[in-house]
């Protein structure tokens, strides 16, 4: 089957985004002509099967952008032939249900939900014309794929979309080092690390202030790939709190990388906030897969998107979310129970080998594809002619 990958995502990075999408994709180019269109200066190798068109626009207006996206992905799809497309955005999901070919619309997130956060100014009008734009995929699209239950609630509720025709497909997770040897850690404080963006949602910016007091006890590692604006605004937050030799910000690195050095940790952070991105419409944390992969007990949130891989007490400790004194105070626990450290990290492995490799979830998503021709071919093919948003 022919089909065309496309994302308004940029490909290869360090995001999760990214990883999701080539780890997806390893084991569907065995039995799949796959075209993948990104974002991207930098073109992956070709092989059979796989060719990777990666778009370089150099508009830094986000609006700007998504459009001249948009129009290179119909140009595109206007001179090449493709059974079926899996598109992740509205961006690129437009010009492809409108080509009439089959499509599922994998849903990680939405504008409508996550664009307030970046752009608290945003009119009210702008995100009623992505919900527009959405509503259009989801009712047009052969089948889609979530990474979560929550996610599925969501779109169900939201755009009155039949369940069954949304798959749950998790993030899945690299290989698990057979090496379980740790480093004891040191009396005098615990080491933490964290691996992401600093997307408004994600916490890490709120939750540094929780280190405060515990500054003669903890540190914190910081990988991500967030720059310019974001990184300076975190960096100058934490020269305020004194917190710069305590809290240090690293750039991010392959995760082929940093495997190793996750082993030298105690503990991971992920405090995730309540709020609409996280608990209407959902998500699933591969920062949270690495961190079980890599035995370490994870300080998190008690949401339902992190309590779907971490239990209370076993592979992790949860606090409440958006309240600092929770935060501060469950790493106080993490503190007074750091003996048991090492029962947890044997705890976290095992949870790990429960969760997809993406080997797994390629072959599921492969299959996937296969189980749709029926579908596909009972799709309407007069898609073209119907209404699209502008």
């Amino acid at each position: 089957m022919r089909v065309l990958f496309s994302s308004f995502d940029e490909v290869p990075s360090f995001k999760g985004a990214a990883t999701h999408i080539l780890g997806g994709l390893c084991e569907v180019i065995k039995t799949h002509q796959v075209n993948l269109i990104t974002l991207g200066t930098q073109p992956i190798p070709s092989a059979s099967n796989f060719t990777h068109v990666p778009l370089h626009i150099p508009e830094r207006n986000y609006f700007l952008r998504g459009q001249l996206f948009r129009k290179r992905i119909a140009q595109w799809l206007a001179v090449h032939a493709v059974d079926l497309i899996h598109f992740r955005s509205p961006w690129e999901g437009v010009p492809a249900i409108r080509s009439g070919v089959p499509c599922i619309y994998e849903v990680n997130g939405v504008p409508s939900v996550e664009l307030k956060y970046y752009y608290p100014a945003l009119p009210d009008s702008v995100l009623a014309m992505f919900r527009q734009w959405e509503r259009y995929c989801v009712e047009r699209a052969v089948a889609m794929l979530v990474p979560s239950t929550r996610t599925k609630s969501f779109l169900v509720n939201t755009y009155q979309v039949d369940p069954g025709k949304v798959c749950v497909f998790p993030n899945a997770r690299a290989a698990i080092d057979p090496q379980r040897w740790y480093p004891e850690s040191e009396a005098s404080h615990l080491r933490g690390v964290y691996i992401g963006s600093l997307s408004p949602w994600q916490g890490l910016q709120w939750g540094a202030k929780a280190f405060h007091k515990l500054a003669d006890r903890f540190t914190l590692d910081v990988y991500t790939p967030a720059a310019d604006t974001t990184l300076r605004r975190f960096a100058r937050r934490l020269h305020r709190l004194g917190l710069e030799h305590n809290i240090v910000i690293h750039p991010a690195k392959p995760m082929s990388l940093l495997r190793q050095d996750l082993k030298r940790y105690d503990f991971a952070l992920t405090p995730l906030l309540k709020t609409a991105r996280n608990t209407l419409q959902g998500c699933c944390p591969i920062k949270t897969l690495d961190y079980l992969c890599a035995g370490l007990p994870n300080v998190a949130s008690d949401l339902e998107v992190n309590r779907a891989w971490i239990e209370h007490g076993t592979t992790g400790l949860l606090f409440e979310p958006n309240r600092l004194s929770s935060l501060h105070s469950t790493l106080e626990d993490l503190w007074s129970s750091r003996q048991s450290l090492p029962h947890i990290r044997q705890a976290c492995l095992q949870r790990a080998q429960k969760i997809w490799t993406w080997s797994e979830y390629s072959r599921t998503l492969s299959d996937f594809y296969a189980e749709l021709r029926p579908a596909m071919s009972q799709s309407p093919q007069d898609t073209a002619r119907a209404l699209v948003p502008n």
